[in-house]
């Protein structure tokens, strides 16, 4: 047993001392390709946390080049240490020009959709966490890859697009939502005197939920029914941000009515018949 190790440890000092200079360009080789793995990853993280609109288009497109960034870093060390170990890797290369050329060719699909999902980018159609509708799609911008987008909508339903298949988006993160609020009341309500009890209600409005940048505004009367008569209320807020504000305007609003004795006016069917 003793010899064993003896003998194993003199192979081991004698592999180390024949070849310790391809030892050597192997750990500096894979030590590079580490290193500049982790600062291609650094400067995306960089990237990834600047929430403005410029920077998260940033961060999309350094996300997606650090992906076939790294690639090529593996690929090239690999080349490095094989070189480096006394194999032959001309072959090697032939065999992947080839492989490049065959999929120039018989992968133009892969092609269009990089092509595409770097015009996306650069043309700033969407970023990283917008919120947008892709192909009647609607949801949150969760990935931005070589290939494909992924949205994730409200109900956690992830769905991925190939940038190439895209044909139209809607980008709701870039400007204010405007949200509508639609009240009926009866035809004997004095409209004056509710318009000016709701203006003076909606400054708490404002006041609970920070998220609104503009109103809520009455609009007026937007149709006179049969038996009521629709008035429309107007707000702007952080882009889909509405959705909170608009539940919390008609609770305010209930509550409004019911104070002032104002009723919402219920459809009702009058039947009349000869005794």
């Amino acid at each position: 047993m003793k010899y064993l190790l003896f003998l194993s440890d003199n192979l081991f000092t004698e592999f180390v001392r024949k070849y310790s200079s391809d030892l050597i360009t192997t750990a500096v080789v894979v030590g590079v390709s580490i290193l500049a793995i982790v600062v291609c990853k650094i400067i995306t993280t960089h990237y990834i946390k600047n929430k403005d609109s410029k920077g998260r288009s940033a961060a999309s497109l350094a996300k997606m080049l650090f992906n076939i960034g790294s690639t090529i870093v593996v690929i090239f060390a690999i080349l490095m240490i094989l070189y480096a170990w006394g194999f032959n890797i001309t072959p090697l290369l032939v065999g992947l020009g080839i492989v490049a050329l065959a999929v120039g060719i018989g992968a133009h699909r892969l092609i269009g959709d990089l092509i595409d999902g770097i015009s996306i980018i650069f043309g700033n159609q969407y970023a990283i966490d917008d919120v947008v509708e892709i192909n009647g799609f609607k949801g949150r911008v969760l990935e931005i890859g070589i290939r494909t987008t992924k949205v994730i909508n409200w109900k956690n339903e992830l769905k991925i697009f190939y940038h190439g298949s895209i044909t139209s988006v809607i980008n709701y993160s870039r400007f204010p939502s405007v949200a509508v609020v639609d009240v009926s009341v009866g035809h004997d309500v004095d409209l004056d005197k509710l318009f000016t009890v709701l203006d003076e209600k909606f400054t708490s409005m404002r006041e609970l939920y920070p998220q609104i940048i503009e109103g809520p505004n009455i609009s007026g009367v937007t149709k006179l029914n049969n038996n009521c008569v629709d008035v429309r209320i107007v707000f702007k807020t952080e882009p889909e941000k509405q959705y909170e504000v608009e539940r919390g305007l008609r609770k305010l609003i209930k509550e409004i009515f019911d104070k002032e004795g104002i009723k919402i006016p219920l459809s009702q069917i009058e039947v009349h018949y000869d005794k």
